[in-house]
This record gives structure tokens, C-alpha cells and sequence, in this order.
């Protein structure tokens, strides 16, 4: 039998692995300690040895960031109309990306609490992850400087790669989603990211997904004739953002920005 603070972070306990005596349990968060059996803690697991009868677990878990944002926000399902701008009592709507379910915030912001510190600034969350880590948007100093740093634009040029996070100038949508050049926002962000000291860095997921959606909406791609991403499709269009990111190859990790379709949640 097991027993927790929080349950709803323990992995399906069908997932549990029983062999040669030795159950695995699995938990979506931090786990502090085990007690009541014969068993230990390594890493997201409880690993209880030697089971020859009935046992009872009780395991502690350390609730994260994304556990206590739901426990704030009790989680409504996702919204269906994006024509407006959600006024409405801020709540947290659940969504779709590429990592499972994700949670986001929409309504009135000026009600909403979720503001945080990390590395010495302030951050508004944006949605949870569907891998459990946070989204956060960054906000300086309360207000007296909202971006991590000025560029004179996101990249100089014509060229349709330009449009790219990173990019290879080329003459096909393949080649120009190449990662050779660094945009100049890119840089900007990395700069950022380099100076963080070693602690603040520990706390950044490594493996949430960033999109830069270069899907084409219409036309054929072209650095001569105008052409359309699917971004216009979803949001001039018809107001139908999406969470997901169609190729693997407009996916970035550590760090990214915000994409055009978050803001529609909101």
C-alpha cells in the first residue's frame, strides 16, 4: 500500500515495476523521503527491496512549482474561443503541446497572481509544460526595464531564413531551417543565459521546447515571390492558436521567446 502528501504526483502506480523481490514507484515530482518500508529514494523513484509481504509507503513529496500553481489554480478545460480578449476571472485552462499536457493562464491579468523571482528579476508564468517544468516571461525589475536586452532588429536582411530563431541561408525551407547562424535576437538571449551563475542555471529545464513555426501556410517557399507561414493561417486568419510545433526542426531547448500563439491564450 502506498500513501502521500500529494498522490496526484505519483506516476500511475500500474506503471510500478515489481522483479525479484523489488518495486518501483514513479513520481512526476521531487520525492524528500520514504518511510514505513523497506524502501529508499534515488531520483524521481521509490525503490522498495526485499518485499516479501504487505507494506505500507508513506512517501513524502516535495511539491513544485507547477504542483502549487495548481493547487492555486484549479485547473478548468481548455478554451475554445480566441475572437477575444479573455476579461474574465483568471483561471488556468488546460492545452496540448508537444510534451503532453500543458496549462495555461487567461483572463483579466491585472487579478492574476503569477508573478515569481528567479535570478534576481521577476517573471510572469505563462503556462506549465507538458513535461511539469514552467514557462516564465520576463519582467526585469517590477516594471522599470521589461526585456533582457535591445537589438536594432530580430535579423537584418531580406532573405526568408531571417525569420529563423537560428537559420542557414538557403534556397529551399529544408536548408534555410538549418541551425548555422544565430539570429540576432538569439544572441541576445544566449548572452543572457551565459552570464547566469551556476546555481540559477541548475533550475533551467533543459528539455522544454521553444517553436519557431516555419511551416508554409501558403504558396511555395521563395526568396523572390511572397509567401505565407502557417502562423497566418492559425491567428490572422481564424484566431486558432496552438501550443504544438509541427516540425522537429523549428524546436529549441534552454531558452527561446514567447510565440505569437501564446499571447491569443491569454
Amino acid at each position: 500500500m502506498v500513501t502521500s502528501n500529494d498522490t496526484s504526483s505519483l506516476d500511475s502506480l500500474s506503471k510500478a515495476t515489481t522483479e525479484n523481490g523489488t518495486v518501483i514507484i514513479y513520481s512526476t515530482s521531487k520525492l524528500k523521503s520514504v518511510s514505513g518500508c523497506n524502501g529508499r529514494v534515488e531520483g524521481n523513484k521509490v525503490i522498495v527491496s526485499n518485499v516479501t509481504e504487505n507494506q505500507i509507503c508513506n512517501i513524502t513529496i516535495v511539491p513544485t512549482l507547477a504542483d502549487t500553481i495548481k493547487i492555486s489554480y484549479p485547473p478548468n478545460e481548455g478554451r475554445t474561443d480566441f475572437t477575444k480578449i479573455d476579461n474574465g476571472t483568471p483561471g488556468l485552462y488546460t492545452g496540448t503541446d508537444d510534451q503532453g499536457t500543458t496549462y495555461y493562464f487567461s483572463g483579466d491579468g491585472t487579478n492574476m497572481n503569477n508573478w515569481v523571482r528567479f535570478a534576481g528579476k521577476l517573471w510572469r508564468i505563462i503556462r506549465i509544460n507538458g513535461n511539469g517544468s514552467v514557462r516564465l516571461l520576463y519582467a526585469g525589475y517590477g516594471g522599470e526595464d521589461g526585456y533582457i536586452g535591445s537589438v536594432q532588429a530580430y535579423n537584418t536582411g531580406g532573405h526568408p531564413a531571417y525569420v529563423g530563431w537560428k537559420y542557414t541561408t538557403g534556397e529551399t525551407l529544408e536548408a534555410s531551417r538549418g541551425n548555422k547562424n544565430k539570429s540576432n535576437a538569439y544572441t541576445t538571449v544566449e548572452n543572457w543565459y551565459n552570464e547566469l551563475n551556476s546555481t540559477d542555471k541548475n533550475y533551467i529545464d533543459l528539455e522544454a521546447i521553444y517553436c519557431n513555426d516555419r511551416d508554409i501556410r501558403s504558396g511555395s517557399y521563395s526568396t523572390s515571390k511572397t509567401f505565407y507561414y502557417t502562423v497566418y493561417r492559425r491567428l490572422a486568419e481564424g484566431r486558432n492558436p496552438v501550443f504544438t510545433c509541427g516540425s522537429t526542426l523549428d524546436r529549441f531547448t534552454t531558452f527561446g521567446l514567447i510565440t505569437a500563439d501564446e499571447p491569443v491564450y491569454i
